[in-house]
């Protein structure tokens, strides 16, 4: 009975492990290039925000406005329809590293159109998997 047993749960441990490694969601690479008003878009966070249930897939720029996005741990993002959000913040004139933590600094502004830095007013909608993997976007700087 202890072997009969023993065999069951071992069966029953193994049909768990398939089960849940057959609910895996399948990842898909995203990498490209993001350009504001014909410039590349440096330094820069990069958000694919779904529209409906989902984890949003995030990433930075580099120099030239280039990115490659992941979702949580994983590279890339499940396949379906999502909202480009871009996020930038440069400082004011008066912000500088040379200020106390104590001193008052003003606050950061965007510097991107504000509608391109929520998912309720951006107007691109991104269909993932692309063909190849890549997205080039250039936005608009008014």
């Amino acid at each position: 009975m202890k072997k009969l047993r023993s065999y069951l749960n071992g069966l029953l441990a193994a049909l768990c492990v398939a089960a849940l490694a057959g609910c895996e969601t399948k990842m898909y690479p995203i990498s490209g290039r993001v350009k504001v008003g014909g410039a590349p878009f440096a330094n820069g966070s990069v958000n694919f925000v779904p529209v409906g249930p989902g984890r949003p897939a995030y990433g930075g720029t580099d120099a030239n406005g280039r990115f490659t996005l992941d979702t949580g741990n994983s590279p890339g993002a499940p396949k379906g329809t999502y909202k480009l959000v871009l996020q930038k913040f440069e400082t004011t004139a008066d912000s500088s590293d040379e200020r106390t933590p104590s001193d008052q600094r003003k606050p950061l502004k965007s510097s991107l159109p504000e509608k391109f830095t929520r998912p309720e007013t951006s107007d691109i909608t991104i269909e993932v998997p692309s063909p190849n993997g890549l997205y080039e976007f250039d936005i608009p700087n008014k």
